[in-house]
Order: C-alpha cells, then sequence, then structure tokens
C-alpha cells in the first residue's frame, strides 16, 4: 500500500469510523501479505501462493514483513508496557536489544494504571498506588480540584500570634 502508519490509521477510522487496534492493523497486513503472494505467483493455486510467501520482503506499514523455513514471520514485535510515571505514553520492554525500559512485573492495579494514564485526573495532585487521588495541601475531592477555603479564625489567630511573638520577641 506504500501507507504510514498514520495513512493506515486514517483510512481505517474513515471506513469503519473507530480507530484501529493491533488486530485491524495485522489482519490487514497479513491480507496485504496474500494479495502481493497471488500477484507473484500470478495463480489462486494454495502451493503457489505458499511458495511466493515463502520468498517475499514487503515493507508495510505494519514493518518489513518476510518468513522463516517454518513459515514464520521473523519481523521483530515489541513489547510495550504502561508505566508509572510515563504519562501514559506505552514503553518499550522488549525485545532486550531495542527496549528503553526495563520490564515492570508486578504491575500496580488497574485503578492505578488509569489514573497515570489520565494525566488531568489529579488536577492539582498526584495518583496513589490504590488509583485515588492524593491531594496537595490545600486541594480536596476525588480529582483534587477543590480549593479548601481558609478558616474563619485561621487568619485573626495567626495575626494575634505573630503580633505576640513580636511583644515578647521571640520571632
Amino acid at each position: 500500500t506504500n501507507w504510514t502508519s498514520a495513512e493506515f490509521s486514517a483510512h481505517y477510522m474513515n471506513h469503519f469510523g473507530e480507530s484501529v487496534d493491533y488486530r485491524g492493523a495485522s489482519t490487514f497486513a497479513g491480507l496485504s501479505v496474500l494479495f502481493r503472494a497471488i500477484e507473484m505467483s500470478e495463480s489462486l493455486d494454495p502451493a503457489s501462493v505458499s511458495a511466493a510467501i515463502m520468498t517475499m520482503s514487503l515493507r508495510e506499514f505494519y514493518g518489513n514483513i518476510r518468513f522463516d523455513s517454518n513459515g514464520q514471520n521473523v519481523m521483530p514485535y515489541l513489547t510495550m508496557q504502561l508505566q508509572p510515571g510515563g504519562s501514559g505514553v506505552p514503553r518499550t520492554v522488549a525485545p532486550l536489544d531495542t527496549a528503553g525500559h526495563r520490564l515492570l512485573f508486578p504491575m500496580p492495579c488497574w485503578s492505578y494504571r488509569r489514573c497515570i494514564r489520565t494525566a488531568s485526573l489529579c488536577v492539582h495532585g498526584r495518583c496513589s498506588p490504590s488509583g485515588m487521588c492524593e491531594c496537595k495541601a490545600r486541594w480536596s475531592g476525588a480529582k483534587c480540584d477543590a480549593p479548601i477555603p481558609d478558616s474563619p479564625w485561621l487568619k485573626p489567630m495567626l495575626g494575634s500570634l505573630l503580633g505576640c511573638m513580636g511583644l515578647i520577641g521571640c520571632g
């Protein structure tokens, strides 16, 4: 197709009205292999198509596709993981020669992962291991988005205390 991943994604969205996941992408790549093999073999004969697949090297949005003597795709697959502190960006954890991060195991609970994936969830706080927001001082609420108002007695009390400290010289 000579499409980039972004172009394939846009075509998929236009056709199906939803974002593509790896299943849609891998299915399309598999069908691209089949169609290319039929073109190469100029036949629908299964043995001819299979032989064409075994000699194929196809550059597709999905990657460089080619097969070993057992008919297995030799393209390296990346293992991605959403990790705490990753701002919702998947991190490559395998294979080791291309991994930018270590595999995190055991993974935190789903509620924590959902919390860290949604950067705006804890407006004035951070996600706790339980997946709940831990608010910074003077903030409250499930999303740490509600300011805690000053107590009506706090400012007068602080003023009195500071005034007292000034009088007795303990400041």
